[in-house]
């Protein structure tokens, strides 16, 4: 368990490994690279204690190295990915697609409507641990001078 203080908030984290050796979701075909799929948990205290959780995957090198645990750091950078998620939920689907490269309207409509329902889904976690839109980009912050990027 890794705890944590962003934002005014106390959160834990915690991970658990529910994958071994698969893929990115929303890979391509052409992607050969395996990974470790783990689901962390994070509890907030806000008052009373929430707690939700997301998937995330590990790195290829990981896989390979047969990285099975998480360690505080690796949970933290989950964490930090989860709120970067949560901030690109925030856009429009036009703006979206146009900040992460997706073609909206083309072949590539599909997967970046997964994807943007995906980010989406992380704001809605992370509204329900008690992050506010201004708070998500203070945690980011707090994150980042503590060089967790």
């Amino acid at each position: 368990m890794t705890e944590i203080q962003v934002a005014g908030k106390k959160c834990s984290l915690s991970s658990t490994i529910i994958g071994y050796g698969v893929k990115f979701p929303y890979s391509g075909e052409k992607d050969w690279t395996k990974h470790n799929k783990f689901k962390v948990t994070v509890c907030c205290k806000n008052g009373d204690e929430t707690c939700e959780s997301f998937n995330y995957h590990t790195s290829h090198v990981d896989w390979q190295a047969n990285r099975t645990k998480m360690s505080d750091e690796d949970r933290q950078y989950a964490f930090r990915a989860f709120l970067d998620d949560a901030i690109a939920g925030m856009s429009p689907f036009d703006e979206f697609c146009s900040e992460f490269g997706y073609d909206c309207y083309g072949e590539d409509s599909g997967r970046a409507k997964r994807v943007h329902n995906s980010v989406k889904a992380s704001l809605r976690k992370a509204k329900a641990l008690g992050f506010s839109e201004d708070e998500l980009y203070k945690a980011l912050e707090e994150l980042s001078e503590a060089g967790i990027e």
